[in-house]
């Protein structure tokens, strides 16, 4: 037919016979991996040895959910039977709670505990990971411990990640 043209598909990646595909470079996977790690990781930080001075009284906890963190945070803490010791306000990234009082009363001395992060999506409001450590619960320590933790939040605190 006069004046129609037929159209040919190119296949922008083909190659002259016999030429061999480069591999892809390291460094560039390398950084794929770091953005993708970046984008689904989730920090935070808890006292890993809180001090409660007595049953009733405030501890330190210094739960901080990390700046860089995309997801929202709510930490929950149980006792070893998964009664619920502890539970946190949902906590945006850069958002902390320094101090907390337990549900339960518990005896004075140490008590080994779990403390959940659960990652939340802003979004949705729905539980998209999450991630235990173990803590150790001091009822009855000593105050000018307590006080000098609050003055020096950090040190003493546990970093982890949801992967």
């Amino acid at each position: 037919a006069a004046g129609s043209y037929a159209s040919m598909g190119m296949d922008t990646n083909a190659r002259p016979a016999g030429e061999k595909e480069m591999p892809p470079d390291p460094e560039e996977i390398l950084e794929q991996i770091r953005k993708e790690a970046e984008e689904t990781s989730f920090r935070f930080k808890i006292n890993s040895e809180p001090n409660f001075t007595s049953p009733e009284a405030e501890g330190d906890l210094c739960i901080i959910n990390s700046p860089e963190n995309t997801f929202y945070m709510r930490v929950v803490v149980t006792d070893g039977s998964g009664r619920e010791l502890y539970r946190s306000r949902e906590l945006k990234p850069g958002g902390q709670e320094m101090t907390g009082e337990l549900k339960e009363v518990l005896e004075t001395g140490k008590h080994p505990a779990t403390a959940t992060a659960y990652a939340i999506d802003p979004g949705t409001g729905t539980t998209v990971g999450s991630v235990e450590t173990g803590l150790i619960i001091t009822i009855g320590g000593n105050q000018q411990e307590h006080s000098r933790y609050i003055a020096a939040c950090g040190s003493l605190c546990a970093r982890r990640r949801v992967r």
